[in-house]
């Protein structure tokens, strides 16, 4: 879906960088915008953490090339030690034997907003790595590293489900791919994402179960028939009922006014700050003003583009 842009972060890069590295693996994966929904839904034994991921424009990137030394090309920052960690896992997993080639990495995904980052980051490595020593990158296989990681969305399907996030099953897979045009915008402060824990986020499900029971139903039959308009309603729906334990002004706003606007619905990120509006198609210019000055008012730079599966 986003291998054009793939090609080009990385020539960019190569150029500025390392111009006579030679690239013998790369694998990328794209981030989310939040979610289209988050709640409880039955595991078969307890309500777990499940969502549906809103695959965004955004992307990490590793590689692995021939270059002597990669210390000016590296991120050495915090988020490294979970693309290690994937390393150490796939090795371990896979019984593979290591090359002995180290990794490269590159992300534009933001941090801490409830955008996938973390998890596109474990992702990319297995995919670079898979590719590397020529096995094909299994979903098992991601799903295993990723739940001794990390709870995690669902970016690395490239069709939609209701998923657990905790458990790295799935819930229900749906056949339908939707998509929307969108708007968003995320808080200069990062969010831990790691406090919003399973207890935690359980509990304050709870206090709203029937609400989320609804809701759910409703995602489902919308989902199960393409409904774009109905997911959106729903997406709305999570949205409102997480202000019960990650209260945002800019979500308020966008709750009070997305109809105006004419979107079709809320999105945000449920244990971050990215929040934005969907729409069936890219609004007219004219519309487009009045959508920005929406975000401007809590400001914060307003992004736009295709999202979902489109």
């Amino acid at each position: 879906m986003f291998q054009g842009k793939t090609d080009s972060f990385l020539q960019e890069r190569k150029e500025s960088v390392h111009p006579e590295v030679e690239v013998l693996a790369i694998g990328a994966c794209s981030g989310s915008v939040g979610e289209l929904w988050q709640g409880p839904a039955w595991s078969g034994s307890a309500d777990e953490v499940a969502l549906v991921t809103l695959h965004g424009p955004n992307q990490s990137i590793a590689y692995a090339s021939n270059a002597p030394d990669a210390t000016g090309d590296l991120e050495r920052v915090v988020e490294d030690h979970l693309r290690l960690q994937a390393e150490q896992l796939f090795y371990e997993l896979t019984a593979t034997p290591s090359k002995g080639i180290g990794l490269r990495y590159m992300s534009d995904i933001p941090r801490g907003k409830g955008m996938a980052s973390s998890t596109a980051d474990i992702v990319a490595v297995i995919r670079c790595l898979a590719k590397l020593h020529g096995m094909p990158p299994s979903d098992e296989l991601i799903r295993e590293i990723l739940r001794r990681i990390e709870r995690s969305d669902p970016i690395f399907h490239n069709y939609h489900s209701v998923y657990f996030s905790g458990l790295q099953r799935e819930y229900r897979r749906f056949a339908t791919r939707i998509g929307f045009y969108a708007y968003w915008s995320f808080g200069k402060q990062g969010t831990d994402t790691k406090r919003f824990d399973r207890n935690l986020l359980l509990d304050a499900y709870s206090q709203h179960r029937q609400d989320y029971q609804i809701s759910l139903t409703n995602l489902i039959d919308a989902m199960d028939t393409g409904n774009a308009s109905a997911v959106a309603a729903e997406s709305t729906v999570s949205a409102r009922l997480a202000q019960s334990y990650l209260p945002s002004a800019t979500v308020e706003n966008l709750l009070e006014n997305y109809q105006s606007l004419g979107a079709l619905g809320v999105l945000r990120g449920h244990t971050g700050t990215v929040a934005g509006l969907l729409f069936s198609e890219r609004p007219r210019p004219e519309l487009a003003v009045s959508i920005k000055k929406i975000f401007s008012l809590n400001s914060m730079e307003p992004y736009e583009g295709n999202v979902g599966l489109c």
